[in-house]
Formats: structure tokens, C-alpha cells, sequence
């Protein structure tokens, strides 16, 4: 993400939720993401305080926005560690589509699989 790319289209919006261990040592680009007009960045820091946080925590905290921009045709990228991440940012997902979609738990995880599939719900984890 960088002031040149401004979403796919003019104006388009673009959300942001980043994890780190540390806001001090981690947050490498937080200049750079604050000079994108159109960019709203999340944070979850899971070593800064005495509890953890997490993306998928910040992701159902914004629940009703994140359903909200599915349903305009979102694309839903996730990126990251591969051991626990991806399957606690999926079931956060499949959580939010549940409160906020009025989905239950099988067209909920349904719809991600949907989404999935026309590859809007994509990962990149290491």
C-alpha cells in the first residue's frame, strides 16, 4: 500500500488491520500509510499491554464495517505467520458474518468459503 496505488478506483476506500508485537519497534510504516487520504489503519499490538491483542480481535471490534464492505465486494487479503493466525482471522470472520450478516454458523462459513473460491478471501502466510 503506498500513496501511489489510492485504491483500485478513484476515492475507493481501503482498511488496514496490522499486527505487530510492539507499536515502538514493529509499526515500520506508519508515516507512509498516514499519507494515504483514503487508508484506515487498525492496529493490534499484542505485546504492549498486559492482555493480547490481536487482528482478530480489532477485525469482530469492527465487525459491522468489515460486513459492511464484503458486502460492496471487498477483498479480504490476510498475510502473515501460518501456524495459528489464518484459522483465528477466518473464524473471526465467520464470527462477524454470523452477528452482522444474520448468517448461522454453516451459511456463515459458507460465505467465506464463497468468497474463497472467487478469491476474495486470500492469504499469504509463511
Amino acid at each position: 500500500i503506498n500513496a501511489e496505488y489510492g485504491g483500485r478506483e478513484k476515492g475507493q476506500q481501503l482498511v488496514l488491520f496490522f499486527g505487530c508485537r510492539h507499536e515502538a519497534g514493529d509499526y515500520l510504516f506508519r508515516e507512509e500509510w498516514g499519507e494515504v487520504s483514503n487508508l484506515v489503519v487498525f492496529t493490534a499490538f499484542s505485546r504492549d499491554q498486559d492482555h493480547k491483542v490481536y487482528v482478530q480481535h480489532r477485525l469482530v471490534e469492527q465487525g459491522g464495517r468489515i460486513w459492511g464492505l464484503l458486502q460492496q465486494g471487498a477483498v479480504f487479503c490476510v498475510a502473515g505467520n501460518s501456524k495459528n493466525m489464518p484459522f483465528q482471522v477466518k473464524d473471526a470472520l465467520i464470527k462477524i458474518c454470523m452477528v452482522h450478516g444474520k448468517l448461522t454458523k454453516t451459511d456463515s462459513e459458507s460465505y467465506v468459503e464463497q468468497l474463497i473460491r472467487n478469491k476474495l478471501y486470500q492469504t499469504e502466510t509463511w
